[in-house]
């Protein structure tokens, strides 16, 4: 039974070998028709013989027009840069600094001994006798001090001799200045008639008070104080010479 089976399984296999080669013949032979299957449905190609094919092409005998020329674009080349571009810098303005004004020493409040006779117009002589002496430095010190200042009226009362006496020698200039501070400071209450007070010199000056005015060794004392924030000043219209100058 199994050998009938392979028998007929052997002539089935044969039967489409056939089959396949009858129709591998039929195509290459006759060339009429090729079927294909594209799912789209059957669609039959009728051959054309060569001769047909160039019978059926048309023939244009006409000389053909000449067209205008078009020119062949230039290619341009375009450049990209990958280079990271340079920050722009704004420049900065500077401003210009505002000066700092400096303040006027006869403005300000609180002002030493120096700075009061600057500022009062009057001790010009005595303000550069001060400074040949070097007692600027001095009078700048926190004291306190009382100076009794002559002006520059009584400096010209001089006599021309004692003046020229004092400038030509500096030392003995500098102990006729210290004749006139007193190295404490004094206020018209505590002036009374006869107080005796030693001055920066080392030799003693005599107050004497009467009917409202205040002298001292004689010289007329102002009433009216100029205060300064190492002492006072008070104005006298002589110069005061010690004993040992005169």
């Amino acid at each position: 039974m199994k050998e009938q089976e392979r028998k007929n399984h052997a002539d089935i296999l044969v039967l489409i070998v056939m089959s396949a080669i009858g129709w591998v013949l039929v195509l290459a032979i006759s060339g009429w028709f090729a079927l294909t299957n594209l799912g789209l449905g059957t669609h039959l190609f009728v051959p054309v013989t060569p001769t047909e094919r160039v019978a059926a092409i048309p023939t244009d005998t006409t000389t053909p027009t000449a067209g205008p020329t078009v020119p062949t674009p230039t290619p341009v080349a375009i450049v990209i840069s990958t280079a990271t571009p340079s920050p722009t810098v704004i420049p900065t303005r500077t401003p210009t600094p505002t000066a700092t004004p400096t303040p006027d020493p006869c403005k300000v409040e609180t002002q030493d001994i120096i700075n009061v006779l600057n500022c009062s117009r009057q001790f010009e002589i005595l303000l550069l006798a001060v400074s040949l002496s070097n007692l600027t430095a001095t009078l700048h010190g926190p004291g306190p001090f009382t100076v009794f200042a002559p002006s520059d009226s009584a400096f010209v009362n001089l006599s021309e001799e004692t003046l020229n006496v004092l400038l030509a020698d500096t030392a003995q200039l500098a102990l006729v200045l210290q004749f006139h501070v007193v190295p404490q400071s004094l206020t018209l209450a505590d002036i009374t008639n006869g107080l005796t007070v030693e001055t920066l010199m080392g030799e003693q000056v005599t107050f004497s008070v009467s009917s409202g005015s205040v002298t001292i060794n004689g010289a007329n004392v102002s009433t009216k104080e100029l205060p300064a924030s190492n002492g006072s000043v008070f104005v006298i219209d002589s110069v005061l010479l010690p004993e040992a100058s005169q």
